[in-house]
Parts: C-alpha cells; structure tokens; sequence
C-alpha cells in the first residue's frame, strides 16, 4: 500500500485515463522485443539502442492507434525541458499517454553510474518519474532495461537492495522511497522480463512497468 500521507492521483491526456490502451502498449512491446533483441541492437550504447528500440516498434505497427517517439519533450514551451527517453502518442494527437525511461543494466559502467537504473544526482531512471521531472501527470508509466552483463534475477537483487538502501537513507531530502518502490516480478524467460512497482512522487502516486531486455552476446 501507499503511505497514508497520500499525494492528489492525478489523470492523463485528455482528463481520462484508458487502462485497456496502456495494456495493449505493453503487449504490442512485449510481443516485438525479441525482433528488437536480434535484428536491432547494433549498439552497446543507450541512445543508440533507445533509437533502435523506436525503430522497431514503429516498423511492426500496422493498425494501431499510436506511434514511439524517441527523446521526447515534455514541455515544448520551455527549452530547457526535460526529454523522456521514449514516449507513446496517440495519433492525431501531440501528447504522450505512456513514457519510459530505459537505461543499461551493465556491471562495467564507472561507479558513479552503478545505480542510475534508480538514482543519480537526480537523474536515475525511477528518480526522474519520482520527482516528477519525465510522466506529467501519467498515473502509469514504465522503464526500459537493457541487460549486457549478469542475468535477470543478479539484477532484480541489486536494484531492490539499492533501493533497500534508500529506504534507509535517501539520496535526496525531496524524496521518499518506500517497500513498494521495490520491484516485483511478473513474467520471466530466457529473453526478457517483466516487473512491476508503485512509487510516491512529490503531487502523485504512479504505477511502474519494467521490461528487461536479454543484450548479452553469446
């Protein structure tokens, strides 16, 4: 459960949010994420492979709603707006409904970037929805993981003691981190797999979406 000291929930687009749109964004992913997995990632790198990402998934839609948007911008009147790494727009329409932020699931990154799947001088992949600089007023929202070393469980381990970590003591005063920031998982085989998390923010409570995605060359 959410602490009691609950933030206003807050709606997306339009004043109405579509559960059953948000479920078929994470079907129509988890569907095409094995094309990704061997035909796309030419590259070790994340914005290489965010682009790639957005690629594939727009070359697979044939009759859905919505299109990816690689590098979003969150607020167009502002230049010094903050850009999610992904975003999902319904066409004829100019607003994201559904954003992810994706980071690299690698042990050789420096050390000042170990963490950042959580956080990072704020700007860790959950921290940023946390503080609320990516997800507006999305109540649901997602991450992306592209795993290059280790293996699904070695990391779900490390991101939920780090964030045991931030129970204990935070990273930044602005932020609460709590048992349900953890992950929980949902789905798990030998390509990818799927997690689920609840967070506070600072005004909103939100509900997270994690896909892992296999990167590791045999």
């Amino acid at each position: 459960m959410f602490s009691d000291n609950k933030p206003t929930r807050q709606i997306t687009t339009k004043g109405k949010f579509e559960a059953k749109s948000i479920k078929e964004i994470k079907s129509f992913i988890e569907n095409n994420i094995t094309l990704f997995q061997k035909e796309y990632n030419k590259t070790t790198k994340e914005k290489g492979l965010n682009q790639q990402f957005v690629l594939c998934m727009n070359n697979q839609i044939r009759d859905e709603k919505f299109f990816f948007h690689h590098e979003y911008i969150e607020d167009i009147s502002r230049g010094d707006s903050a850009q999610v790494d992904i975003a999902i727009i319904p066409r004829e329409s100019q607003k994201a409904f559904f954003v992810l932020e994706a980071k690299r699931l690698d042990n050789l990154l420096p050390k000042y970037r170990k963490r950042e799947y959580i956080i990072r001088d704020g700007g860790g992949g959950i921290e940023r929805f946390k503080n609320q600089k990516h997800g507006g007023n999305l109540m649901h929202v997602g991450m992306i993981g592209y795993l290059q070393t280790d293996d699904f469980d070695t990391w779900l381990k490390k991101i939920n003691s780090w964030i045991d970590e931030e129970i204990k003591e935070s990273s930044s005063k602005d932020l609460i981190w709590e048992k349900q920031d953890k992950l929980i998982s949902n789905s798990n085989n030998s390509l990818f797999a799927t997690y689920n998390s609840q967070h506070q923010c600072k005004t909103k409570n939100i509900d997270m979406y994690h896909i892992w995605v296999d990167l590791i060359e045999e």
